[in-house]
């Protein structure tokens, strides 16, 4: 009677093992992505953040009115490096990496909130197993940036819509 019960138990023990490792094998992964370019157009068009472009034209105004050439000659140079940039942003897969110690906290927030494990662009995902969830995260990053009707229209046009291949060579 003693064998029976304690052969019982380890069978009972062996079962609770297998649940145990057979929920642990088919727990997800939860994954948070966002659209970067959707990130560097609303960033871009954000009133409450220092626009490098903006920044360019209105020193290349001044140094136009001061005569100062050498400084126009440099505007001239990093103005269409500037455009490549955010081409490559904005309509390709460039990545906004230099933008996340602003959204730290956000990050965080949403990573919380999600449950999430890990927080990527969805466009830097090379392989994915079939334990991974994924998590559009786009919108909550967005709000952020607190998009106008007008750069909303144009996030909306981004959906659906994948990015151009070599954007940083766009010519304007």
């Amino acid at each position: 009677m003693k064998q029976k019960t304690r052969t019982i138990a380890i069978l009972m023990f062996a079962l609770a093992l297998a649940t145990a490792a057979a929920t642990t094998t088919t727990s997800q992964t939860r994954v948070g992505i966002f659209d970067s370019r959707a990130i560097a157009l609303a960033r871009f068009h954000c009133p409450d953040i220092e626009n490098p472009a903006r920044d360019l034209h209105r020193r290349m105004k001044e140094a136009q009115e001061n005569g100062d050439e050498e400084t126009i000659a440099e505007l001239k140079r990093l103005g269409p490096l500037h455009q490549a940039h955010l081409h490559d942003l904005v309509f390709g897969s460039g990545s906004v990496n230099a933008y996340f110690e602003e959204l730290k906290e956000s990050f965080a927030a949403i990573a919380a909130e999600q449950h999430l494990d890990l927080i990527v662009s969805k466009w830097e995902t090379a392989y994915l197993s079939e334990n991974v969830t994924l998590v559009d995260i786009t919108p909550k990053l967005l709000e952020f940036y607190h998009p106008d009707d007008k750069v909303q229209t144009m996030l909306d046009g981004m959906n659906g819509v994948e990015p151009i291949k070599d954007a940083l060579f766009i010519e304007d």
